[in-house]
């Protein structure tokens, strides 16, 4: 990349102005270096759901095609190595995505649980998820990949589903350009493990926020009734929770684990 103001562009996050700066350098006198800008700036700007994996591919196939051949093979390791850069982001934003996305979880269980505040919960259903993920540490040039296209996906799953599309889109491009083997991007960036690592959390999470919720409702002495322990949980209530003895042994056993009422 032999355009300054280009390469300045690009290291302050602004792909856009050095997207234009290199159509006008092609449209002149296209060079390696040009198109492999370009390539660079569409790789960063993918994420805003209007742009193609083809665009990347075309730049990266032209600028390698009109490389000198002994300058091919450096030039290749350089696009694999931003490429790499690139997935690894993808892989870093799936994984704060579903975070994001099991705490919001996590927080409407316990809130429908109290009922009360159950609303406030359903209100931040739309709040913007990039909050936590918009300032990611970067190699490479220095910035992070352009994510706020993601936003107009709306719901988090969709922004993940995208990104895994997109990923997968992105190593099979280079794999049938013959740049790099698959196993290789799969380290930076793998569907199946983000899949299964994202099942595991939300296993987790689910575990956890379960004890919660158990803890919650046996505060206020309703878990037999949702546990469908209908006549125990009516003794319960009638009792005053056993004059205050029963409730306690409830309580202990919610907290430890061992809450499993038969009747």
């Amino acid at each position: 990349m032999d355009n300054e103001l280009a390469i300045i562009a690009i290291k302050g996050g602004r792909f856009s102005e050095a997207e234009t700066i290199f159509n006008s350098e092609i449209s002149t006198s296209p060079s390696t270096s040009a198109y492999f800008g370009l390539g660079i700036c569409k790789l960063n700007m993918l994420l805003d759901v209007n742009r193609s994996v083809e665009e990347v591919k075309y730049c990266f196939e032209k600028a390698i095609g009109l490389a000198e051949e002994e300058s091919r093979k450096v030039l290749t390791g350089q696009a694999v190595d931003y490429l790499s850069t690139v997935l690894s982001q993808y892989s870093s934003l799936y994984h704060q995505l579903e975070e994001q996305k099991q705490k919001e979880a996590k927080a409407a269980a316990v809130g429908a649980a109290l009922t009360i505040g159950a609303a406030m919960v359903g209100s931040n259903h739309k709040s913007n998820a990039f909050t936590q993920i918009a300032s990611l540490a970067v190699a490479g040039a220095g910035v992070g990949v352009a994510v706020d296209g993601l936003t107009k996906l709306g719901k988090i799953p969709e922004m993940q589903s995208f990104l895994i599309e997109t990923g997968g889109k992105l190593i099979d491009s280079f794999v049938s350009m013959g740049l790099v083997q698959k196993d290789e991007l799969l380290t930076h960036f793998n569907p199946s493990e983000l899949l299964a690592s994202a099942a595991a959390l939300k296993e987790s999470n689910k575990q956890k926020a379960n004890k919660v919720l158990s803890i919650v409702l046996a505060i206020f002495g309703i878990n037999r009734f949702y546990l469908g322990k209908w006549k125990s949980g009516a003794l319960f209530l009638f009792s005053f929770g056993g004059f205050g003895v029963w409730y306690i042994l409830d309580l202990i056993k919610v907290i430890k684990g061992e809450f499993n009422p038969e009747w």
